[in-house]
């Protein structure tokens, strides 16, 4: 069943999204909201994270009913590590799959990371 909203919580808005990308979101819920990851100084401890988890989710919790959520998480490891272990459990979590294709040319690699799918998170 589709969600009604696919919320983005990630430092890539969805108006950068290739069309492969949105078209993927739109067909898991109806509407796409961008919320800005949160900027997660290094020098905090756990709990400071986990406050700043805890700030998300009450966030998120004013934009729809969990169930009819899908969340899209993607940053700082020890974040989204705790976004999976303290979102309510009738929201859908996911994140974005790339594959990365690097070029090196003249001794400077770059690399270009294309989307693949979102996978459950859980």
């Amino acid at each position: 069943m589709k969600k009604s909203v696919f919320i983005n919580l990630s430092n890539h808005p969805s108006a950068n999204w290739n069309a492969k990308q949105k078209e993927a979101a739109e067909a898991l819920a109806e509407r796409i909201i961008d919320i800005p990851f949160p900027n997660v100084p290094p020098t905090d401890d756990l709990d400071g994270v986990v406050s700043l988890v805890r700030q998300n989710l009450e966030a998120i919790d004013g934009i729809a009913r969990w169930e009819d959520i899908v969340l899209h998480v993607a940053g700082e490891p020890t974040f989204v590590a705790q976004m999976v272990q303290h979102a309510p459990r009738e929201a859908t979590l996911v994140c974005s799959t790339t594959e990365r294709v690097s070029v090196e040319k003249d001794g400077v690699k770059t690399s270009v990371f294309t989307f693949c799918q979102f996978r459950a998170l859980r």
